[in-house]
């Protein structure tokens, strides 16, 4: 029969991690696939990162890519559409109500778009770190070497002293404060 998969017996057992990738691929869902092959999703990952998992984090990266792109794309109709609407003139005060409820629609869209996008870079970052992901690697360097140096001539700079008291002033701030 053409357009039916047959599925292995057992779970994945028998299963060719190529063909989940190839369906994975052509956008089913890992829920879908574990369902065919009886597994959850979880299974589906799990077997592909142990039987090919170089293929499997290409294949996460491609459909992030994609994803990422899908939504670029669709902002930018969104904010075509918008930026149409704001070009519009409504005649009469209904005309114009009813523009202004299209461009807050049209803004509802922009912004669904953009969280889109947010959240298709944010798989590239996890999937593809070393392309997309942020460099967190901080280098600190202390130099100390000659600060036992510094501390003794610091020291030496400093001069023991007695503190003399003027007896006078001293007097003057007790009677000015009686």
């Amino acid at each position: 029969m053409a357009g039916v998969i047959e599925m292995p017996k057992g779970g994945l057992a028998n299963a060719d991690p190529q063909v989940i990738l190839n369906r994975y691929l052509s956008n089913e869902s890992t829920a879908k696939i574990g369902a065919d092959y009886g597994v959850t999703r979880q299974a589906i990952g799990q077997f592909l990162i142990k039987t090919a998992e170089e293929d499997w984090k290409s294949a996460q990266t491609a459909r992030a890519i994609a994803a990422k792109e899908d939504a670029m794309d669709g902002l930018q109709d969104a904010v075509e559409e918008l930026n149409a609407l704001k070009l519009e003139k409504g005649a009469d005060k209904e005309q114009r109500e009813e523009l202004a409820a299209r461009i807050q629609l049209s803004l509802a869209r922009v912004r669904a778009r953009e969280a889109a996008l947010k959240s298709a870079q944010w798989d590239l970052e996890r999937v593809c770190r070393r392309i997309y992901g942020q460099d967190r690697q901080i280098n600190v360097s202390i130099d100390v070497g000659d600060l036992g140096e510094r501390l003794r001539r610091a020291k030496e700079r400093v001069i023991d002293a007695i503190p003399v008291v003027d007896k006078q002033q001293s007097q003057r701030s007790i009677t000015d404060s009686a």
